[in-house]
């Protein structure tokens, strides 16, 4: 950065409502601590929730009146009001296939400065597609992306190593290529308020979030059916059940209801000991899990798949947790859980203490 401080145009074109809020509000915080000047550009309902979080008079709230569609006219038209009469640097923190092909052709008008920070597409791009979808291969984001990359019209910033290493290994894009790696952004709780006494004879699991078959859900509700769960072990589903699937096995406090109050959301899982993270092992290795960095924030251990991207930050940091494998069950680790004292419960935490004191550097 030079003499004058630059300006940083952070556009969120996929988020609605309050996801990703505390990721695009460490993001926001990142190029403030740079000395940046920040604009950040969303719905209404985002802008409402990232300035309850960051808190910094500093920063411009622009609302969007008609998001980008994953559509390319309307994308392109959408894009081009955004950056048009701009000058600075322009990150999407979010991205889908159109948003991107939009970029590629507005560059070629427009002398800007654009990163793109792709999460969940970067992955699922790379599923088995239709025949359609292969051989109408101008959808596809890895076309665009090579595009984007070869033709250098801007950076795509990855959010861990290891996302890094898989991107390579997966895209296989030869040449110099401007891809670069920022650790995931987050703000954390700097209180430890929701550290919560354990009580062995009361021990509660918590799956956080969406439940659906990306997050394991599916699998969780089958594999809790056919092990002997403890009478003083109970499992909770905290958050909207995407799949529908009733199991007698969790308890559902918000379900059937069209809007969970946020103090009620918060109330619940400050009552969770553990979360539970028992993803897919093939996923979440092109893309960051939000739910790791939630439990860190709301000092709560995790009972984690062996998942790249989630396994690698826990050890990275040196955070105490329980693992497993979904080919081996769930039984396993329902035993370690059984087994832990006060004591230890203690250990787990410090141990998340330590990981925040670290990334607060």
């Amino acid at each position: 950065m030079g003499i004058y401080p630059e300006k940083i145009h952070i556009i969120e074109p996929c988020c609605t409502r309050a996801e990703h809020s505390r990721f695009n509000s460490g993001l926001i915080k990142n190029y403030l601590k740079q000395g940046n000047v920040v604009e950040y550009i969303s719905t209404k309902e985002q802008a409402d929730a990232i300035r309850e979080i960051v808190k910094d008079d500093s920063v411009k709230y622009t609302v969007l009146k008609n998001v980008p569609k994953n559509e390319f006219l309307h994308s392109l038209i959408e894009i081009k009001k955004i950056v048009k009469n701009r000058k600075g640097r322009f990150i999407f923190s979010s991205i889908n296939t159109f948003h991107l092909v939009a970029l590629v052709f507005l560059r070629f008008i427009y002398r800007i400065e654009i990163e793109v920070i792709p999460h969940s597409i970067l992955e699922n791009s790379l599923q088995k597609n239709k025949l359609i979808d292969r051989l109408l291969f101008f959808r596809r984001f890895p076309f665009w992306l090579n595009l984007y990359l070869k033709l250098k019209i801007g950076n795509l910033i990855l959010l861990s190593d290891s996302i890094y290493q898989e991107f390579k290994k997966n895209y296989k894009l030869k040449g110099s290529l401007a891809v670069y790696v920022l650790e995931h952004p987050y703000i954390y709780d700097d209180s430890n308020s929701n550290a919560k006494l354990f009580d062995k004879n009361n021990i509660k699991i918590g799956f956080i979030g969406v439940a659906n078959k990306e997050k394991g859900y599916d699998w969780l509700v089958k594999e809790l059916d056919v092990i002997n769960l403890s009478e003083n072990v109970s499992f909770y589903l905290i958050g909207r059940n995407e799949l529908g699937i009733k199991s007698d096995n969790v308890i559902e406090p918000f379900y059937n209801l069209g809007f969970i109050d946020e103090n009620d959301y918060k109330s619940k899982i400050a009552e969770m000991d553990f979360f539970i993270l028992p993803f897919p092992e093939d996923l979440y290795r092109l893309r960051a899990s939000g739910t790791i960095f939630d439990s860190f924030s709301l000092r709560k251990p995790v009972i984690c798949s062996d998942n790249l991207f989630c396994i690698q930050l826990l050890n990275k940091y040196n955070v105490k947790y329980i693992g497993f494998r979904r080919e081996d069950g769930l039984a396993e680790a329902m035993t370690k859980v059984g087994s832990i004292t006060e004591s230890t419960y203690v250990e787990y935490l410090e141990s998340i203490e330590s990981c925040l004191e670290e990334l607060d550097k």
